[in-house]
């Protein structure tokens, strides 16, 4: 079961979907635990622009599911792990070629078009979502999913 938003405030409705495909730049996520803070109050209420219908939360922490055949890094099957929501930087923006001066692959953080979960796209209220690799952490085995999941947001703000 997935929870979603339909119309602006007004209460989630439980929907069935299927599980994502995992493209090859992508990691599937088993959501273990998402949170649900301010801002997802706003796009609650309408407060914040979203387009409808929609899975809410941008706070998840769950294991991967599968990898991408394309995806850089020391990801594998089964591996816990937190969620930014920001993904899939454009890497022709400003803000991506500024950042690639840095770095070797353009970050979703910076990205002007990036898609952000729980806001302009699905979030974690659901069984399973993408996650981009860039945006994905290594959740430390003393960090439980419940603790991790708001972290994504709030603890970010704070680096």
């Amino acid at each position: 079961m997935i929870t979603k938003r339909s119309q602006f405030d007004e209460p989630y409705e439980l929907c069935q979907r299927p599980v994502p495909r995992c493209g090859e730049h992508d990691l599937l996520i088993q959501v273990c635990a998402a949170g649900f803070c301010h801002s997802d109050l706003q796009v609650l209420r309408g407060q914040f622009p979203a387009k409808l219908p929609m899975i809410p939360s941008h706070e998840p922490a769950g294991k991967i599911a599968q990898v991408g055949s394309n995806v850089q890094g020391a990801w594998k099957v089964g591996d816990r792990v937190g969620i930014l929501n920001f993904k899939n930087a454009c890497g022709h923006c400003v803000g991506c070629r500024q950042h690639a001066r840095r770095a070797a692959r353009p970050d979703p953080r910076f990205c002007r078009n990036r898609e952000m979960a729980g806001f302009k796209h699905d979030g974690a209220f659901a069984q399973y979502m993408l996650a981009d690799p860039e945006t994905t952490v290594h959740l430390p085995s003393a960090v439980s999913y419940e603790q991790g999941g708001p972290l994504m947001c709030a603890g970010v703000s704070l680096c």
